[in-house]
């Protein structure tokens, strides 16, 4: 087998798979698996929440690839 065959095999497998996506009706993941809301349909907010923050840093002058990372913890 040479690779002009290769190459053909290649593109005609991916032209027959984007012809088949564009035939077949749209099964969405996100909404079958995911259970999520139909597009289009209103979302209620979450609550809220608060993310860690690195609020500074400090660099040793002694060795300055040592770090030490000042962080607010926010909610767990």
């Amino acid at each position: 087998m040479n690779k002009s065959f290769h190459f053909k095999l290649i593109t005609a497998l991916t032209a027959l798979s984007l012809i088949g996506q564009s035939l077949l009706p749209s099964v969405s993941f996100a909404q079958s698996v995911l259970n999520l809301p139909a597009p289009g349909a209103m979302v209620a907010t979450s609550a809220p929440f608060v993310p860690v923050l690195m609020k500074g840093l400090r660099v040793h002058p002694e060795n300055p690839l040592l770090f030490d990372f000042i962080l607010d913890a926010g909610q767990s």
